[in-house]
């Protein structure tokens, strides 16, 4: 379990990744307003490098309607978005900009 940090001090985050590598869960929390208009990339840590792994939000309807493209990746009209684990760790997920008392799961899951 990781508590990565998020660059705002009204957010806070928790990755749990299995211990085979196979798949992840982050979990994302917005207990007060931040100063931020855009959430900085979150880096995902604790993910095999190598391994390509399928980004999903399990509970869309939560969300707000703008997504970050890789979260909004799946709808109609394209398909789910993948990305490595070594890009996670070093780059990070750009997630949604969050009410206070909201709070978003994203899923990753190993397609090797």
């Amino acid at each position: 379990m990781h508590h990565p940090p998020t660059g705002d001090a009204g957010t806070s985050a928790t990755v749990v990744v299995a211990p085979d590598g196979g798949q992840a869960v982050v979990g994302l929390r917005r207990s007060a307003s931040g100063l931020r208009a855009l959430p900085p990339l979150l880096r995902v840590p604790g993910l095999p490098a190598e391994r390509r792994y399928r980004v999903s939000v399990p509970f869309p309807s939560a969300l707000p309607r703008e997504l970050p493209p890789l979260l909004a990746a799946g709808g109609p009209d394209d398909g789910p978005a993948d990305v490595t684990g070594a890009a996670l760790g070093a780059v990070g997920l750009r997630l949604p900009l969050l009410h206070p008392a909201h709070g978003v799961v994203v899923e990753l899951t190993a397609l090797d």
